[in-house]
């Protein structure tokens, strides 16, 4: 997710020491990781970041533009596609 936004950050491994791991959940008064920290401050665990970046507030705090996501396009399958496609599931191994 911030690969698409920022240039650069910085990840810290914090399972690789208990002591760090609990340290950084009693900080931030959070209980899961990963967690997002934008400038010092606590932003959110993923399920937080993900919803602020579908809202566009993460992009805010992190001083960037929101990036545009278009509307995805429309598919149609014609009729001998979608009869290839049923005529090949049907005849594939069941362990498929």
């Amino acid at each position: 997710l911030l690969d698409g936004m920022v240039a650069d950050y910085t990840t810290v491994d914090v399972l690789a020491d208990p002591a760090i791991r609990e340290g950084i959940k009693e900080y931030s008064q959070w209980p899961t990781i990963p967690q997002l920290y934008v400038r010092g401050e606590f932003i959110g665990g993923c399920d937080i970041v993900q919803e602020l970046d579908a809202s566009g507030e993460l992009a805010e705090s992190l001083g960037v533009e929101p990036i545009e996501v278009g509307e995805p396009p429309e598919i149609e399958i014609t009729t001998a596609a979608a009869t290839a496609l049923r005529e090949a599931a049907q005849s594939a191994p069941d362990d498929a």
